[in-house]
């Protein structure tokens, strides 16, 4: 790696979130810690929430990596059938669809479209649908 590329990853490092991050390739090992966030905050992007009177239900990263998400489909208030690809996390050029569980309306989104997310992180919230409570 050349000085450029690591002062890249150190910038996307401290925008992320992430707690740490290990990076090994042949000519270097490169370790980034971050210990001013003991607790994780979750920042929500820039959408509003919308009211909800129903059940709600946290959609959480399966892996650390790339979340890509089309904003012209992933926005507050849109509805998703159960099995929709609602985002992508992309880990070593290898991307994972991240699908709805249920029917239903995402009433909030934490993570920000191509943003490095955590596993476990939350990243949506999404209400069911009236008729579906599985």
């Amino acid at each position: 790696m050349n000085s450029k590329e690591i002062e890249g990853v150190v910038n996307t490092f401290k925008d992320s979130g992430i707690s740490k991050l290990i990076y090994t390739d042949d000519t270097c090992k490169l370790v980034l810690e971050n210990h001013q966030d003991s607790e994780k905050k979750i920042k929500p992007n820039n959408q509003e929430k919308i009211a909800s009177n129903g059940d709600e239900s946290t959609i959480k990263s399966k892996m650390v990596g790339l979340i890509h998400f089309d904003n012209n489909k992933v926005k507050v208030g849109q509805t998703f059938k159960k099995g929709d690809t609602i985002a992508t996390i992309e880990v070593m050029k290898m991307e994972t669809e991240l699908k709805s569980p249920h029917d239903g309306k995402l009433v909030e989104i934490f993570a920000q479209p191509e943003s490095i997310v955590e596993a476990e992180q939350p990243l949506f919230s999404m209400i069911y649908a009236k008729e579906d409570k599985s």
